[in-house]
């Protein structure tokens, strides 16, 4: 399977985690827990993990770096599509949710849509570096059975 299938296909299965916890929060009336966004971390480190695994097993990839690279871009993009999602939603299902995020974000002020979606890049990025990261410490000295 191609690399960019995985990523792909990883990167959605990410992306709908997160939408679906997202949405089953929004229906139990947790969205303003902000402690519970630390299951995104969770999602990411899953569908990162599934990644390198798949990467790992079907293409028969053992490079350290080819391998860190697959879970970075398969967290980035999964990350980037949630964002997209997010700012959907607020844009067109549900405006007043942006003045819950502010209420309950981690940021200073009152940040702007734009600043809001830079925090969440920048946050996603370290995500997607720390996860790769602890996965493939397991991947590192792994052997393919022969």
């Amino acid at each position: 399977m191609s690399t960019i299938k995985i990523v792909l296909k990883n990167a959605t299965i990410i992306s709908l985690l997160i939408a679906g916890f997202f949405f089953a929060s929004k229906l139990f009336g947790f969205e303003k827990n902000s402690f519970l966004r630390a299951f995104n971390l969770l999602f990411v480190g899953f569908g990162t993990y599934l990644a390198i695994k798949e990467n790992v097993t079907k293409n028969k990839e053992l490079g350290y770096f080819n391998n860190f690279g697959v879970g970075i871009q398969t967290s980035i993009l999964a990350v980037i599509i949630s964002i997209i999602g997010l700012i959907l939603y607020i844009e067109v299902i549900d405006p007043n949710f942006f003045s819950v995020l502010k209420d309950t974000f981690l940021i200073a002020g009152k940040p702007s849509i734009q600043e809001f979606t830079m925090t969440l890049f920048i946050e996603g990025i370290a995500s997607s570096v720390i996860s790769s990261f602890t996965i493939m410490q397991y991947y590192k000295n792994y052997k393919i059975a022969a």
